[in-house]
């Protein structure tokens, strides 16, 4: 760039940055008075508590509220506002509309205007913001609130901007792939997840602007952004439809609580509350947590990989993972009204409701609801059709009457007999089902053992039918994003699709599945259970890894991945006795820290094989091993179930052989643990 574009840039940064401070010290100034009016309030309602009238205290005390809350908005706008201050924006877009002058504009996290409304810096996500993510130089459009805008790009410039200091600034004539995504993808690993607004790409930008009210289905590859996506949509529908959605409404399914952690700061950064997030165990807990106690997936996992299960377990957990028993369960949900229903005629008085007309209600009318539901339908009914009868209101003793005869007449099973008399019938029908264990409930919670994980879910899909879900009833959610989705079963999208009947992004790779038996299967699998008009997007460029270590990864893919040009180190295949492998982790980890990487990996096949590892290493590193425990950074050693969705400087694989990943499940585990490492990544085969 030449000196006098630079210079220009200078001078625009230098009015931006003042623009920013006046609004900080604007910002300071409202609060300082604030909190003296504040404190004045609180005063006046402390000095004459016993003097004001119940109206006058009241107005006082919702005075006060409104004050401390709008206190609190003035924090967080300070606080975006020293974050700009840092990197006000990222982006220049120089563009013309049809037959007009052209417009400058500069892209940021968020918009910058001053106190007269002048704007500097337009927000990300603002519609105009798809011609610099989107179009080359040339004609080009964009969606507006008022239709399609038809213009020319003349030129896209991208800047680095560090503690409000222009770094560089790069002529972009092309989409945003150029030396400032390469400069961001050659840095170290973060132990958090940073969010990617200065670096999307065109087929990236399409997904996070896709309308909130779609279905939508990714596949894409290791290292293509799928949570980042997931993550910035999030921020784009927020911003888009801030009058219809709230934060709370919008829901994130993530594989364990470590993950959520490394995810939690990238909303934020956007400027947007968290939303929030649960894994799928975290919902069995909430359906299940009065009815038993249930295996965890962790350790689930760690007994097959430790040991293969039984022929017949085996053709049990397939069955209990597939389509079949997912229609099985809904179907037997709909006949267990017959174990549950019990009609007879309400009379009170000269009052009658007839016995029929309660069947109708329950059968017919309101048979789209769970059994637990309908019955509180058929109260109401019964209730309204009595003060219709008599002209009257209800007493209070006598709703409770009407509740209580009206609750009678339906019979609540406990789950578990439900569920096991259930797989009896199927097992009458030639189904290949194990039955779980009766639990017995105590005082201190319940005795026997834990139920199989691969029943977890058929549990929680046959409550949420028969008795309704406890998770949905408070919260009205309007978005559901699931990621990871290859690792759950037709059966835990059957789940999610009742409780959840809302738009949903749906992310996730198939070559990634951890369990070879309770797993989604394939695309239409997932799909069948999404909007008929579901869209379905593939992503094939991996962004995180170097070209050299995504071509070594190609040999275990499911799918190709197609790298970037970003070179490096070849991946290091390295033959060392047993007896060495320590020894031989140990020099490789010193290495990848004299050279100033910052996180190493060390991904092992199995549990087992992690603590033996752990327990021989002669350094402080973290044993990850559940996904309730942070990381921060440093050297972990690990599985690859439990770094899914992770990135680290450089991946040491210990016992990479055939002996020790044989077949093709072998395959998918060194696929995910290959496309963890970004710059560096080294296989010890120790196989005789």
């Amino acid at each position: 760039m030449d000196q006098q574009f630079l210079d220009q840039e200078n001078r625009y940064l230098a009015r931006v940055e003042n623009v920013l401070d006046e609004g900080l010290a604007d910002v300071e100034r409202q609060k300082e008075r604030l909190g003296v009016d504040l404190v004045a309030t609180r005063k006046e309602i402390w000095d004459n508590i016993g003097d004001m009238d119940e109206y006058e205290q009241t107005g006082r005390e919702t005075q006060a509220e409104l004050g401390g809350d709008r206190y609190v908005m003035l924090t967080k706008l300070q606080d975006r506002l020293e974050r700009q201050k840092d990197a006000p924006y990222f982006g220049k877009l120089d563009f013309s509309l049809q037959d007009a002058a052209r417009i400058n504009l500069y892209l940021g996290l968020a918009q910058v205007s001053d106190q007269a409304g002048n704007t500097y810096v337009v927000d990300w996500r603002a519609p105009v913001a798809d011609l610099y993510y989107d179009h080359t130089l040339g004609e080009a459009s964009y969606t507006a609130p008022k239709g399609q805008i038809k213009c020319n790009v003349h030129n896209k410039y991208q800047f680095v901007i560090k503690e409000g200091k222009l770094q560089y600034a790069v002529d972009t004539s092309t989409t945003v792939l150029d030396e400032v995504l390469l400069k961001e993808l050659s840095k170290n690993a973060s132990p958090v997840m940073r969010n990617i607004v200065s670096t999307i790409q065109s087929e990236q930008n399409k997904l996070i602007r896709a309308s909130f009210g779609e279905d939508l289905l990714v596949q894409g590859v290791a290292g293509s952004g799928k949570t980042s996506i997931a993550l910035h949509r999030i921020a784009y529908i927020l911003y888009h439809s801030r009058s219809i959605i709230k934060p709370k409404e919008i829901w994130i399914v993530t594989p364990n609580k470590a993950f959520t952690a490394y995810i939690g700061n990238v909303l934020p950064e956007l400027g947007e509350e968290m939303v929030p997030q649960c894994s799928m165990e975290e919902l069995a807990h909430l359906e299940l947590k009065k009815v038993c106690t249930f295996e965890s997936r962790e350790a689930h996992l760690e007994k097959l990989y430790a040991e293969r299960p039984t022929t017949e377990r085996e053709a049990s957990m397939r069955y209990k993972a597939s389509v079949q028993f997912a229609e099985d369960v809904a179907a037997f949900a709909q006949k267990a009204d017959r174990y549950s229903f019990h009609p007879r005629d309400f009379v009170a008085g000269d009052y009658v409701c007839p016995k029929g007309t309660l069947e109708v209600l329950y059968y017919r009318r309101f048979a789209h609801y769970p059994a637990a539901k309908r019955m509180e339908l058929i109260a109401d009914y019964v209730e309204r059709d009595f003060k219709e009868h008599f002209h009257a209101k209800i007493p209070t003793a006598l709703h409770i009457k009407i509740q209580e005869l009206v609750m009678g007449m339906y019979t609540r099973y406990d789950l578990v007999t439900l569920y096991r008399r259930m797989l009896k019938e199927l097992a009458d029908k030639g189904a290949p089902v194990i039955l779980p264990e009766r639990q017995i409930p105590t005082d201190k919670g319940f005795q026997g053992d834990p139920i199989p994980y691969e029943d977890v879910y058929g549990l929680v899909l046959l409550g949420a039918l028969v008795e309704g879900s406890h998770v949905n009833r408070k919260n009205k959610i309007k978005h559901l994003v699931v990621d990871e989705m290859q690792d759950y079963t037709p059966v835990q999208y059957a789940y999610l699709k009742a409780i959840f009947p809302c738009p949903k992004t749906v992310l996730g790779d198939m070559g990634q599945m951890v369990d070879p038996y309770l797993n989604a299967g394939d695309l239409d699998t997932i799909r069948r259970y999404l909007g008929e008009e579901c869209r379905v997007e593939y992503l094939p460029t991996s962004y995180r890894s170097s070209y050299e270590i995504t071509t070594f990864a190609n040999r275990f893919a499911e799918r190709e991945i197609r790298p970037i040009d970003r070179h490096g180190e070849e991946p290091l295949v390295l033959h060392v006795p047993p007896q060495e492998e320590v020894e031989a982790i140990e020099r490789q980890i010193d290495y990848a820290y004299d050279k100033g990487l910052e996180s190493v990996a060390v991904i092992c096949r199995d549990q087992a094989t992690a603590r033996r590892i752990h327990r021989a290493l002669h350094r402080d590193a973290l044993l990850l091993l559940d996904g309730n425990t942070p990381y921060g950074g440093g050297t972990v050693v690990t599985t690859a179930f439990h770094v899914k969705g992770f990135e680290f400087d450089q991946v040491i694989l210990p016992e990479a052989d055939e002996e020790h990943y044989p077949g093709e499940w072998g395959k998918q585990l060194l696929y995910i643990s290959t496309t963890r490492a970004l710059h560096r990544l080294v296989l010890l085969d120790t196989a005789q």
